[in-house]
């Protein structure tokens, strides 16, 4: 082992790299300090605390000058707020910076990180981190290890062969399903009361403040029915209709079915979204400017300023209640004014703080998207009978036509522009990448699986049926998500490039391993064949090694091998980055970049099972290609308990189950 190892320089340094870090992270665990440090504005701070060792001295004073908030724009949601701070010895200022979340203050082997501060705005509480020595080992571990694994896949010469004879694979067979379903409710229910479409649908283009941002009251009709139906339809109604209806026809809508999408234990989630409909809590449509100019949202029903005039606290409390007295008496021209007022209302009283023409188009055409759970179903189907159609093939030595391959890499385009617009539109609505929530993640696994599909799909025609079935499993755990509302404002400290490139590496590599599991799926499909179908010749002659068919056979399933081992070093190095870049982000937000968090625990553990199986050549066991298959099979539930299981059993800081 250690002969391969001093003969393989790459190889050598990738576990050097690992010896460092895990050399930086005993130094830390040892020696570092960490406390927190409050100071009001004006006053100088000279100590932090710690829990363990109380009051710790620093070698220089801290006096806060300014502080400041940022909002989103008409929304009392922070944006960012920032410190501005002098580090004084002696008296003297020596520096002068701004610290802010991911925007950090380091002086002296220490750094300080904006935490929080004080409702008054007037006071900021910072963490305090001294680790000059270990920080620098695991850096640069850090730095050794993504710069051994670049250089080895340039240099190591038995993974540019297994390159090459993975290119030289020739093309499987393809097959193209076209389907398309719906569901729909029951045709004999009675027909609930509700607005006319058109009516309804001018009701819903008011603005509203809903999840901590400003968006159009579609918006919370699209979550209003995805809560209480999940992905039924209701009698075909649009989603701003079942609003509507549920508001001023309550009564008649108590009786419709509501379908048990997400278990029993929903009831009463769905109880308190009705509650908050008919509360007013969901309907948060005035907005009120103080003296400041800054806008806040109000309900009908909730406390008011006591400077509001009062031809505007008339408005506010008697609006909706006239609303509903013309849509009670059927009047479609006075609601249509009526409307319109309230409208006005709202872009006379929030100004400049309403979301741009071109953001409000964006989340219109994001709400009017059909549900993704029927698609993702259809294209399951396709992918499992395209892999099901390649086994068969195989068994029966048959070629495909090329109208299938054509056939199946259209579908695959179709789905993967249909997900480029979305996730182009949700970045844009919510003004940041789309990785922040379960739904959005998986979005971007189904995006990724499937421009790799497209990409290596000439090469591999493998990566077609895989691309289509991991895709659709991920757009079904999406579709699942969004009975939640998937586009909200970050936080402060979520408003980070290096998260955004974490999350990426990670949701790449999860696509990878991905591709690898239905591949060694595969693997042992063929392996099955070879064992039952292909053991005796069609005349009843025992078949050897070197017959055609047992030839072709073993040669599919070494190359099926093959391609499991070439991904497994791109998987492996992307989950390696992912992980890095997380540690880089976490001690740049909150100068911690390991804490035993279970999702890094369990993301470092799938990380060693996988480096296993990178050991093949040294693992007898694994030599096998059956036992290699299955043992990769096996490794995948390591990372769907990473991102479900942590999500939904353990939780934690990095849990996306809400």
């Amino acid at each position: 082992m250690l002969k391969k190892l001093v003969n393989r320089p790459a190889a050598l340094a990738l576990h050097a790299a690992l010896l460092l870090i895990v050399a930086g992270a005993i130094v830390t665990s040892l020696s570092a300090r960490k406390g927190m440090l409050h100071v009001r504005v004006g006053d100088i701070a000279t100590s932090y605390s710690e829990n363990k060792k109380g009051e710790l001295s620093l070698p220089f004073g801290l006096r806060l000058d300014d502080f400041a908030v940022e909002y989103y724009p008409g929304t009392d949601t922070p944006s960012d707020y920032r410190s501005s701070v002098s580090v004084l010895i002696g008296g003297k200022c020596v520096k002068s910076a701004e610290v802010s979340m991911n925007h950090i203050l380091s002086y002296d082997g220490y750094r300080l990180y904006q935490t929080t501060y004080d409702s008054d705005e007037l006071g900021s509480t910072f963490t305090v981190a001294h680790d000059p020595v270990g920080i620098g080992l695991v850096y640069a571990g850090y730095a050794l290890f993504l710069l051994a694994f670049i250089i080895f896949f340039f240099t190591d010469k038995k993974l540019r062969a297994l390159a090459r004879k993975v290119a030289g694979m020739a093309a499987a067979v393809l097959l193209f399903v076209g389907v398309s379903g719906t569901t729909a409710y029951a045709a004999g229910n009675r027909l609930p009361k509700t607005l006319s479409k058109e009516t309804a649908s001018q009701f819903c283009e008011l603005y509203v403040f809903y999840h901590g941002r400003v968006c159009p009251l579609q918006t919370v009709a699209k979550d209003f029915r995805a809560k209480l139906y999940g992905n039924s339809d209701v009698y075909g109604l649009t989603d701003e209709q079942v609003l509507t209806g549920w508001m001023f026809y309550g009564s008649s809508w108590r009786d419709v079915p509501q379908k048990h999408r997400r278990g029993a234990n929903d009831a009463q989630d769905r109880m308190q979204t009705v509650n908050s409909l008919f509360s007013g809590e969901l309907l948060k449509l005035y907005p009120v400017p103080d003296s400041l100019g800054r806008v806040s949202w109000y309900a009908q029903n909730d406390p008011l300023p006591n400077d509001i005039p009062d031809d505007e606290w008339l408005f506010i409390r008697k609006g909706m209640n006239y609303i509903g007295e013309l849509v009670i008496t059927g009047d479609e021209d006075g609601l249509a004014a009526a409307l319109g007022k309230l409208k006005k209302f709202q872009e006379k009283q929030a100004g400049g703080t309403l979301p741009s023409f071109f953001r409000l188009g964006a989340e219109r055409l994001y709400n009017s998207f059909p549900p993704l759970f029927p698609i993702a179903g259809v294209y399951l189907l396709v992918g499992l009978a395209l892999l099901g159609w390649f086994v068969t093939c195989l068994a029966r030595q048959r070629e495909t036509g090329i109208r299938i391959r054509l056939a199946a890499v259209v579908l695959e385009a179709v789905l993967f522009t249909f997900l480029s617009l979305m996730l182009a539109l949700v970045w844009i609505v919510g003004g940041h990448v789309p990785l922040s929530n379960g739904a959005e993640t998986m979005m971007s696994i189904a995006w990724t699986v499937l421009l790799a599909g497209l990409l290596a799909g000439g090469r591999f025609s493998l990566m077609q049926p895989f691309a289509l079935i991991i895709s659709a499993l991920a757009l079904l755990v999406a579709a699942m998500g969004q009975a939640n509302p998937a586009v909200t404002l970050l936080v402060p400290v979520l408003q980070s490039p290096l998260l955004s490139i974490h999350v990426s590496l990670m949701m790449l590599s999860y696509a990878i391993l991905a591709v690898i599991m239905v591949n060694s799926a595969a693997g042992l499909c063929v392996g099955a064949i070879e064992r039952r179908h292909l053991s005796v010749e069609p005349y009843g002659a025992v078949a050897s090694e070197s017959t055609p068919v047992r030839k072709s056979v073993s040669s599919v399933s070494s190359r099926l091998t093959d391609i499991s081992m070439l991904l497994l070093y791109f998987g492996v190095f992307f989950l390696a980055a992912g992980i890095i870049t997380g540690s880089f982000w976490a001690n740049v937000s909150w100068g911690c970049y390991w804490n035993w968090d279970p999702k890094e625990t369990w993301a470092l553990i799938t990380l060693i099972i996988y480096a296993v199986a990178v050991h093949r050549s040294d693992i007898p066991f694994l030599r096998k290609p059956c036992a290699y298959h299955i043992f990769l099979l096996l490794a995948f539930v390591s990372v769907l308990f990473t991102y479900f299981g942590v999500n939904f059993l353990l939780g934690g800081m990095h849990s996306y189950a809400g």
